[in-house]
């Protein structure tokens, strides 16, 4: 897993989660913490917002599937709610920076009648 997260490869590490978040196996469970590492730095950008979507379409596939009962059950809610507050936190940064971005725009030129006006021709 390590290597997967050395690459830095956003496509890559959700490919991965989506292999050891299989329904037949189990093989990850010794590794809940750094998939929690991966969700939260590096499937937190703006541009993995459709993995994430895709991640948490797949655990809910998962989910359904799983026992009530099943101990894996609670790392998969887990990974769902952390891929959850990771895609909250992207869009209120992009509406954060969108908004402040519109804010120190100048208004457009039809809205400063002087300003189309040529102070001179050429």
């Amino acid at each position: 897993m390590q290597m997967v997260r050395e690459l830095q490869d956003v496509e890559l590490i959700a490919s991965y989660l989506f292999v050891v978040w299989s329904e037949s196996t189990d093989s990850w469970l010794a590794n809940c913490s750094m998939m929690m590492t991966l969700i939260r730095e590096e499937l937190c950008g703006i541009e993995a917002a459709g993995y994430r979507a895709d991640l948490i379409q797949r655990l809910d596939y998962v989910l359904s599937q799983l026992d009530p009962g099943s101990g894996q059950k609670q790392w998969y809610e887990e990974f769902r709610t952390a891929l959850l507050e990771v895609d909250e936190e992207a869009m209120n940064t992009l509406i954060g920076c969108h908004s402040t971005f519109m804010c120190a725009l100048p208004l457009p030129c039809p809205y400063y009648p002087l300003a189309s006006v040529p102070l001179y021709d050429i």
